[in-house]
């Protein structure tokens, strides 16, 4: 392909071409009974607009007329509806490969009303990147607003510059002894940290799950993998996981391996 991609696929630059590759689509899906009012509603036009295209399908060999609201896609036409696709995927594997790749856009809660094309100041709230219009607080970290939005709405920005300032949360592990016959972990968690103290309290298993509830824990994230964890930590929240010894490695590993900082709690 080269590098001026506006005729690549004529059916998307000409408007006849379009109408013609939707129609012969209605056909192949639906022949031979499918009449022309049929395509019309299918591809929003008229029916005597249908009737034209064809008209010129048929000039073409690619349709062929059965009868009374009866047509039928011929080999032909199938070939060049091949052949029209092979150039849709060319151009939509470029895009993805070459083009979507170029740009980097991020999606942010916009913290005011933001227009397209604005500078806006960006900021990680509650883990999340929050864009608002000019500067804040000294902040230099910027981007420009690709869509309008209202406060609280979705916005994607692009063109970053300066770097986001802010420091990586950290994860204070209670680990807990997994179910027996023996012990019964709900019972231990009296007296333990206080969650005012973290922004997000994530539990992993069923025994971490009662014991969250026995302490009178709200719990945020009930299914608190490896991943989910550090993804918090990395966005500037501090969590406190409660998790069985059995699966705390898996945690532990994960940490280390994204350099979040932590602390273990044995209860026994």
């Amino acid at each position: 392909m080269n590098n001026d991609r506006r005729d690549i696929v004529p059916i998307l630059n000409h408007k006849r071409e379009s109408k013609r590759y939707l129609i012969l689509i209605e056909i192949a899906k639906h022949q031979p009974a499918i009449n022309q009012g049929e395509i019309a509603d299918a591809i929003g036009v008229t029916p005597q607009a249908v009737s034209e295209y064809i008209k010129g399908l048929s000039n073409r060999g690619h349709v062929s007329k059965l009868g009374r609201g009866r047509y039928e896609i011929t080999p032909r036409g199938v070939d060049w509806l091949i052949i029209q696709n092979e150039k849709l995927r060319e151009l939509t594997n470029y895009v993805a490969e070459e083009v979507l790749t170029q740009v980097d856009i991020e999606a942010t809660i916009a913290g005011g009303e933001i227009q397209a094309g604005e500078i806006v100041t960006l900021s990680m709230v509650g883990g999340f990147l929050h864009a608002n219009v000019g500067s804040e607080n000294g902040k230099t970290t910027s981007a420009k607003a690709i869509g309008n939005a209202k406060k609280g709405e979705v916005v994607g920005v692009i063109d970053f510059e300066g770097i986001l300032d802010y420091e990586i949360g950290s994860v204070c592990i209670i680990s807990i002894p997994s179910i027996s016959l023996e012990n019964k972990p709900t019972r231990l968690m009296a007296g333990m940290k206080d969650e005012g103290d973290y922004d997000l309290v994530a539990v992993s298993g069923v025994e971490a799950l009662v014991a969250a509830r026995v302490a009178g824990y709200s719990v945020d994230i009930y299914f608190g993998t490896p991943m989910a964890i550090t993804e918090a930590a990395m966005r500037g929240l501090n969590v406190l996981l409660i998790v069985t010894d059995s699966a705390i490695l898996n945690h532990i590993d994960r940490f280390r391996e994204a350099k979040i900082s932590y602390e273990v709690i044995e209860l026994k």
